[in-house]
């Protein structure tokens, strides 16, 4: 999957593709924008890991952060995907 824009839209997009076993490749026009969607989809993630929560594992969190890929270019992001959210 392309998520294409990773504000808080696109990132929570992203965060339940990757809780679903889905990789993900979230795209935004700047490096500072893709990279304060990685951390608030990391930020989310360690939410549903909390104890209190329950939904993941610490090792569940991990394998989402694998799955999630960031990127400035939008062929990358594009290339091989089934599924474009915008």
């Amino acid at each position: 999957v392309c998520v294409y824009g990773g504000g808080l839209i696109g990132s929570a997009w992203a965060t339940n593709f990757l809780m679903k076993g889905v990789e993900v490749n979230l795209y935004d026009l700047k490096e500072e924008l893709v990279q304060a969607a990685k951390d608030g989809v990391k930020q989310r993630l360690d939410f549903f890991a909390e104890p209190s929560i329950g939904v993941l594992t610490p090792e569940q969190v991990t394998d989402c952060m694998n799955r999630l890929h960031v990127t400035t270019d939008v062929k990358t992001a594009v290339e091989g995907v089934g599924f474009i959210q915008e």
